[in-house]
């Protein structure tokens, strides 16, 4: 029996695949910062031969890996005022990048379902290292202005800023609980940005970002603020989407003052502690093809 070829359309791209179900599921651990992709492929019954069956829907699964990760990634919040899906539309050529994701770099799990029907496999994309140098273009950064005069401060050894509860959006009577990003910035009280993404070297970000979230204090590693961190209460958000972090100007005053504090920015020694529940985000992308 002829089977029926299908075209399917995912953000951008067109991909032409046999008639297959295909289902995909992800979620954002921002406090890992990881990606993760689990895709199900129905095994195609018209094939006798279970390995067969199985190298079809691999190829399959291979064919349409990039197109899943362009669907998977366009509403992740790159900053204050720009999603992914806002960049790519910006500059087309970053598609390219994407489309260069190979599911043999990020699979994780790959393996039949019990009943020999389904193809299941698991991915994991790191969000710093895998997919935020795509959206970086800066070769060299921009100097982090110090603030001149005596301030009174100390040589610390990271930096950390509770953002649990609702924080005033600056400039608004409104209140909202932070929206994690890739590249948030640091505002002080009067409404001065002084920590961009432009600040930071390219190796910082691949590295670990130059800010991470992590719910609970607990659970920081002492390789990002060490012994003697300065611990911060931050007093608002900024941006349309509420992901920069406005800090009493005081505060900011201790950070600029003295060469050590700058360089823990440059070196992305800069924890924020939220709430569980903000740095979890799920999506189902349902493919199905008949």
């Amino acid at each position: 029996m002829k089977r029926k070829i299908v075209t399917i359309i995912l953000f951008f791209s067109v991909l032409s695949i046999s008639a297959q179900d295909i289902k995909a599921k992800t979620s954002i651990n921002w406090e890992t910062h990881q990606l993760l992709i689990n895709i199900d492929i129905k095994l195609d019954k018209s094939i006798y031969h279970i390995q067969d069956k199985k190298i079809k829907a691999q190829n399959e699964l291979y064919a349409i890996f990039p197109d899943i990760v362009k669907e998977s990634t366009i509403s992740i919040i790159l900053s204050s005022n720009e999603t992914a899906q806002d960049k790519i539309i910006k500059n087309l050529s970053i598609l390219n990048y994407i489309e260069n994701f190979s599911a043999e770099n990020f699979i994780e799990t790959n393996y039949l379902s019990e009943d020999l029907s389904h193809l299941k496999s698991s991915f994991k994309i790191d969000l710093y290292k895998n997919f935020a140098p795509i959206f970086v273009n800066h070769d060299k950064t921009i100097p982090i202005n110090p603030i001149l005069g005596f301030t009174a401060s100390y040589d610390y050894t990271g930096i950390i800023i509770y953002a649990i509860d609702n924080l005033n959006l600056y400039g608004t009577d409104k209140y909202k609980e932070i929206t994690p990003a890739v590249f948030p910035r640091l505002l002080d009280s009067e409404g001065n940005i002084f920590l961009s993404q432009n600040n930071i070297p390219v190796e910082t970000i691949k590295k670990w970002g130059y800010m991470t979230y992590i719910s609970n204090e607990k659970d920081i590693p002492k390789e990002r603020v060490g012994n003697y961190p300065l611990k911060i209460l931050a007093s608002g958000l900024y941006g349309k989407y509420g992901t920069d972090i406005v800090i009493p100007i005081d505060e900011a005053k201790k950070i600029l003052s003295r060469k050590n504090n700058i360089e823990l920015l440059k070196k992305g020694k800069i924890v924020i502690i939220c709430r569980k529940e903000q740095l979890n985000s799920f999506k189902e992308i349902n493919v199905n093809l008949q």
